[in-house]
């Protein structure tokens, strides 16, 4: 990894234009279309808007203060954030690309604006070439992995050289279940990486609905997922669960995993230590017994009885409050650890009304718009809470909102 010049903090962004910003691809309700699949939903209709009755007082989050860092892509998508570096992807130029938090000025860190595909491995990541790069994550070391969402693979940025090389998938598209070597497994447009303590990298494998799991022997398992869309499963083994097209992940400080389970409009949660998952967000049968799609409500109640719309992003802080990029809905959620949800970014002026979208204005988070968010990030070494908030073509920090602390984060009820 570069040093930061001048003390200031770095980020890579994250341009999408995988569907409504790009590649030959309609944006319809039900998801994504365009690479045989679909991913993410448009917002022609208004969530439903379904007030909530909270007899329970319960304490409400911080109100964090919102700053605009940059407003020069077209449609910046999925954020990751460690130890001062913030990385985004610049997803219709098929390049990674680092921001200064500062002054706004970003840089080339992967992929050429010139190229298209998966070549340059073994050399300098500037020089290669990416094809649709989505999500990133980075370990304790430093290295950097990106989904190289429509190349169908997973790639490594070593932190010490800057080299770039495949690190998981074979390149071809497929649904084969995963095993053996991960440089041999077939995703379908991976959307987010994630990594925990123990050096696992976790792949959201988008177009097979299932999340994979990369074993530092470089080995590939199950982890959640049966490969067949659908809501189903909670309380049992997560491998044997349905999932419709996750697109985001985040871990606690436990190990727990967090699924940004998008088709369905909840999150989910695997336990660490026993592998079953259940929701922690998001109500499933509410939004079948309306209209069969997202919602709004829930604010200062359980988050499992609160409606979502099409949930992208996932993050946690260390006290292990869970941010959710809440992009039909115009907002940024937070389960705090126990387990009531709040609006924290875009709230309304009516209780229990959906937030609008609109632009963003400095100052206190709450008050401040959004325009279709898919992705979010804590750096947990300065207490920052990034935002891509993508139809505003603007990536955003909020301070004083992310606590720290050693909690796990939100469990199902």
């Amino acid at each position: 990894m570069r040093a930061l010049t001048s003390g200031a903090e770095r980020v890579v962004i994250m341009n999408h234009h995988l569907l409504r910003w790009g590649i030959a691809a309609t944006v319809l309700t039900g998801g994504l279309t365009g690479l045989g699949f679909t991913v993410g939903r448009s917002a022609s209709a208004a969530p439903d808007n379904v007030g909530a009755t909270v007899d329970a007082v319960v304490t409400q989050p911080a109100t964090g203060t919102l700053t605009q860092v940059s407003s020069d892509f077209a449609a910046p998508v999925g954020v990751s954030a460690f130890n001062g570096t913030v990385y985004m992807s610049n997803t219709s130029e098929n390049q990674v690309t680092e921001l200064n938090s500062q002054t706004g000025v970003s840089n080339p860190f992967a992929g050429l604006f010139t190229g298209v595909g998966e070549s340059g491995d073994g050399g300098p990541a500037s020089a290669a070439t990416l094809n649709q790069p989505m999500g990133t994550a980075e370990d304790a070391a430093g290295n950097v992995y990106i989904a190289d969402t429509r190349d169908n693979v997973i790639r490594e940025v070593d932190a010490s050289t800057g080299i770039i090389a495949r690190f998981a998938g074979s390149g071809k598209a497929g649904d084969k279940k995963p095993s053996g070597k991960g440089v041999k497994a077939q995703f379908y447009a991976p959307q987010a990486v994630a990594v925990d303590a123990a050096g696992d990298v976790f792949v959201a494998d988008t177009g097979n609905n299932r999340v994979d799991e990369v074993l530092p022997n470089g080995k590939i398992v199950g982890f959640a997922g049966t490969g067949k869309p659908g809501y189903a499963g909670d309380r049992g083994k997560a491998t044997k669960a349905k999932l419709n097209q996750p697109t985001g992940l985040a871990i606690d400080g436990a190990g727990d995993v967090y699924i940004a389970d998008a088709g369905n409009d909840v999150i989910r949660r695997v336990d660490a230590k026993t592998g079953k998952i259940s929701t922690v967000a998001g109500d499933f049968e509410a939004d079948q017994a309306d209209d069969g799609v997202g919602g709004f409500s829930g604010d200062g109640g359980p988050a499992t009885s609160a409606r979502l719309y099409d949930p992208e992003g996932v993050a946690l802080d260390s006290a292990g409050d869970l941010f959710i990029a809440d992009r039909l809905n115009n907002a940024i959620r937070e389960v705090t650890p126990d387990g009531n949800i709040f609006t924290v970014v875009n709230q309304a002026a009516t209780a229990g009304a959906a937030p609008a979208a609109g632009k963003e204005t400095n100052g206190p988070a709450t008050n401040s718009k959004l325009n279709g968010p898919t992705a979010v990030a804590v750096d947990n070494s300065n207490g920052t809470l990034w935002i891509a908030d993508t139809s505003n073509g603007r990536i955003s920090k909020v301070t004083g909102l992310a606590q720290s602390g050693t909690g796990a984060g939100p469990v199902a009820p």
